[in-house]
């Protein structure tokens, strides 16, 4: 998952003119793995490579835009704590990257955006954001749930606009 993440940011740096820097995705995957090994290491007593931390960096290196990279550091602080902090029995209950997104954007909204702009309007970039993330999906074993999002997120797209929500 997380290398099909790390393979969209380098496309969009190259590709879709992302504001944004490999120096952006080297500290957000630094800060992921080794705070994903620490924690795991507290919390679990166990050393193991910190895949999830992984994804959530990746992922906040792409979802986020930051004017510091103390921003996108506490933003993925955020995000893989809360993977102890809430629980219902064994489990997480919030995704940790749009945990981490949103506390960023809730906490410094003056240094962190989201930017959908720097997707653009593609259809063939789109296909290509769909069917990579779909194929990440079926990997991670949650084909379902995403499969799910997609179809939700066409189904409501009307709606917006009825409602007079377009994105211009």
């Amino acid at each position: 998952v997380w290398g099909c993440q790390v393979f969209f940011f380098t496309l969009g740096i190259l590709y879709l003119n992302f504001l944004k820097s490999f120096s952006t995705l080297a500290v957000c995957l630094g800060t992921g793995a080794l705070l994903d090994f620490a924690l795991i290491y507290v919390f679990r007593r166990r050393l193991v490579l910190p895949q999830s931390g992984l994804v959530c960096a990746a992922g906040m290196s792409l979802l986020l835009e930051a004017s510091s990279p103390w921003i996108y550091m506490a933003a993925i602080f955020f995000a893989l704590s809360s993977k102890y902090i809430f629980l219902i029995g064994e489990r997480h209950i919030f995704n940790p990257t749009a945990f981490g997104l949103v506390c960023a954007l809730s906490f410094f909204p003056n240094h962190a955006v989201t930017n959908p702009l720097q997707w653009t309007g593609s259809a063939m970039v789109w296909a290509v954001v769909i069917g990579l993330g779909l194929l990440a999906a079926y990997r991670a074993k949650v084909l379902d749930m995403a499969v799910f999002f997609v179809a939700a997120y066409f189904a409501l797209v009307p709606a917006r606009w009825g409602l007079g929500l377009r994105s211009e």
